[in-house]
């Protein structure tokens, strides 16, 4: 009888961090237009080694919960949270809330074509 083998510890974290992703892109109806390993390979670019990948995740993921950030603007938007939150001290969670919220903020004079109210 044949048992299974244990995944090493970087193969089990990689396979949790694809489900993790799989259940944001759910979450928030495929907004992003993106599959889960298309954001996990833009976590490993953000990450530049895999000593970050994690951070790069949790912060793409966030993102991708907002269902705001869509799939070509998802990269930049993970940069500039990464930055943001080792710049300032502050968690990926917050920081990322907080570029949604400015994502969605009502700026005067910028009209918003989806529901065509000033944005």
């Amino acid at each position: 009888m044949w048992a299974a083998a244990p995944l090493p510890d970087d193969g089990y974290a990689s396979h949790q961090r694809l489900e993790e992703v799989n259940r944001s892109i759910a979450a928030s109806g495929s907004f992003s237009g993106l599959t889960a390993d298309q954001i996990a390979s833009m976590a490993t670019q953000l990450a530049g080694s895999s000593r970050f990948i994690g951070e790069a995740n949790e912060a793409l993921v966030s993102l991708v919960n907002t269902g705001r950030i869509s799939g070509d603007q998802l990269g930049s938007f993970g940069q500039v949270a990464l930055e943001m939150a080792k710049d300032t001290g502050r968690s990926i969670a917050d920081v990322t809330a907080d570029l949604a919220r400015w994502r969605t903020t009502p700026r005067p004079g910028r009209r918003n074509t989806r529901n065509d109210t000033i944005s």
